[in-house]
């Protein structure tokens, strides 16, 4: 899907800043039943054509729910020219399970 493999920056949980740009890259249903509080919305369909609504400069840490798509979406961002990006590891569901009071439900 890139112009080139890059190596993944991952980190966990416990390591999100308040600084950091949150994008949540699962379906509308996905994040009305858990999501990180102040995270960003754009489904991975939808990613590529709003690659602009990301900030440049600033650390971006995409999640999904498991870490199946967000791979797919670190790779987007950086062929976008978007440096620091971030894979959420293990994604939504890890933050869960580790660090419950990053995480929302209804």
């Amino acid at each position: 899907l890139g112009k080139e493999q890059l190596p993944m920056n991952l980190v966990r949980a416990d390591e999100v800043l308040p600084t950091d740009f949150v994008l949540d890259v699962r379906g509308i249903n996905e994040r009305a039943e858990v999501h990180i509080p102040g995270s960003i919305h754009i489904p991975l369909g939808e990613l590529a054509g709003r690659v602009d609504q990301i900030p440049h400069h600033q650390r971006v840490v995409v999640y999904c729910a498991s870490g199946g798509r967000s791979p797919i979406s670190y790779s987007i961002l950086r062929n976008a020219g978007i440096v620091d990006v971030h894979e959420l590891l293990g994604g939504v569901e890890e933050a869960r399970r580790s660090c419950p009071g990053l995480v929302a439900s209804p």
